[in-house]
């Protein structure tokens, strides 16, 4: 009986070690986020002036600096799905190339249409404690948007590590909606009906408008 109570203890502590050390793992989820934003907005609200300037130092920035810190194709995985497994490796990667784009456009079209908030944008973010993932080497990085006046907006970044090469965002749930399962569900009818090499060629048509 005594043996029995000191593996259980000895369980206990190993168990809690491991619990505070897989924490420790993720705090560096929070410092991706928190770096690579503050990196950005910085050089932006420096360098911007007009809107042609903004576009441009906006596209430089996220190209430089969020570029490598996403993990688009397991954006495209989540994205395709089933059609993922039945792709071919030349249609996965036309589609990773063309999502790239797709996510890099969609970034800086944001920060643009948002440019009388840039000054305050900084002030205005909270981001908290990475969350573990539901997988080893997943993280979960909440943040909060509250202008004055506004309602607060939520954001979560949810992370990966499993290449032991950094964390890397891989999905952005954006007030509740996953921007990678909604996207799954516009594109899910549209592959279907019409195959994935029209739906790429579609969003890279949609790319030059």
């Amino acid at each position: 009986m005594k043996n029995f109570y000191v593996v259980a203890v000895a369980i206990v502590l190993v168990t809690a070690g491991a619990v505070k050390f897989a924490e420790a793992n993720i705090d560096g989820a929070k410092v991706t986020v928190s770096e690579t934003i503050h990196v950005i907005y910085e050089e932006i609200i420096s360098k911007s002036g007009d809107s042609e300037i903004l576009k441009s130092v906006a596209t430089d920035a996220v190209n430089r600096e969020l570029l490598p810190r996403l993990h688009v194709e397991k954006f495209s995985k989540l994205i395709l799905a089933a059609h993922w497994r039945k792709a071919s490796e030349q249609q996965r990667s036309e589609f990773t190339r063309i999502l790239t784009q797709f996510l890099l456009r969609t970034f800086v079209t944001s920060i643009v249409s948002n440019r009388d908030k840039l000054d305050t944008y900084l002030e205005s973010i909270t981001i908290k404690d990475a969350k573990p993932g539901n997988n080893e080497g997943r993280a979960i990085v909440p943040m909060v948007v509250k202008y004055p006046g506004s309602d607060a907006v939520k954001i979560d970044f949810r992370m990966t590590n499993e290449d032991g090469d950094g964390w890397k965002v891989y999905d952005i749930v954006f007030q509740g909606v996953s921007f990678a399962i909604n996207y799954r569900a516009i594109l899910n009818s549209e592959i279907k009906k019409s195959g994935i090499d029209a739906v790429t060629a579609n969003l890279s048509e949609k790319l030059t408008n």
